[in-house]
């Protein structure tokens, strides 16, 4: 099963039983921001108010568990 396949069928769940997941925003650099948009929803800023047009601004990694997640973002800070 893909990816996108898992997280269609994590928020299907989520949807029909409501559950709740956890949002948790993480703080990285954009370089290792980068190394994950080739595989997750990114985000690049339009350039109206602090970030240069094109910044890569967010990467949504979608629903996971918490031992999906870890090692993908393992170094990153709380934010």
């Amino acid at each position: 099963m893909t990816l996108a396949e898992q997280n269609t069928e994590r928020f299907k769940d989520w949807y029909d039983n409501g559950n709740m997941q956890r949002k948790i925003i993480l703080k990285a650099k954009e370089k290792d921001l980068e190394k994950l948009e080739k595989k997750y929803y990114s985000v690049r800023d339009r350039g109206f108010y602090e970030t240069e047009e094109g910044t890569l601004v967010a990467v949504s990694l979608g629903i996971m568990t918490r031992e999906e997640a870890k090692p993908i973002v393992k170094r990153f800070q709380l934010l």
